[in-house]
């Protein structure tokens, strides 16, 4: 297993604090569901993590593809080279600056994506302390790039935004469907 493979899966899904592994398995369960996947579906997972997604979907899907920086835990070195109806971005675009997440954003227009999922953090003290508790905060509280309005603005002018939910007042969990 690869250093930076086992890195991930201890600080976020396999992590020592189980309410931090309830967590995180949580956003993926609310996003699965806010996404109204389908049957017919090719599913994009950007930023996919040890792709414990695909799990939450209870392969509802057509085809699923995971794209991750990491290569080990990705299915494919161009994500640009996929057709899928929906894009799954969980906590993935607050750590990208502006300028790329408009790159990405305008991949995801010219691959004709119809629905994008993402998820991003509401950071304040909750939040916080929950970071604290699952060692992720000191790794990782200069890695944001981005605040989740911040997102959200920029989003917003490639999606339109459908439905949004907050988890525990720590997650926007949002749909947006292609303008």
């Amino acid at each position: 297993m690869a250093a930076k493979y086992n890195y991930v899966e201890k600080k976020v899904y396999g992590n020592w604090n189980p309410a931090a592994r309830w967590y995180f398995q949580k956003i993926l369960e609310k996003a699965a569901g806010i996404s109204g996947v389908e049957k017919s579906d090719t599913v994009l997972d950007f930023g996919c993590n040890t792709q414990e997604l695909k799990k939450h979907l209870n392969f509802k899907f057509k085809k699923y593809v995971g794209y991750d920086l990491i290569e080990e835990l990705s299915d494919i070195v161009d994500y640009t080279k996929t057709k899928p109806d929906i894009v799954f971005a969980l906590n993935v675009f607050e750590h990208i600056d502006e300028k790329e997440l408009r790159k990405i954003l305008e991949n995801f227009k010219k691959m004709k994506v119809q629905r994008l999922v993402t998820a991003q953090p509401v950071e304040h003290s909750i939040g916080r302390a929950l970071a604290f508790l699952s060692g992720l905060y000191f790794e990782h509280k200069h890695i944001h790039k981005l605040r989740w309005f911040e997102v959200h603005r920029i989003v917003s002018d490639y999606f339109s935004l459908e439905k949004q939910k907050t988890f525990m007042t720590m997650q926007k969990i949002s749909l947006w469907k292609a303008k």
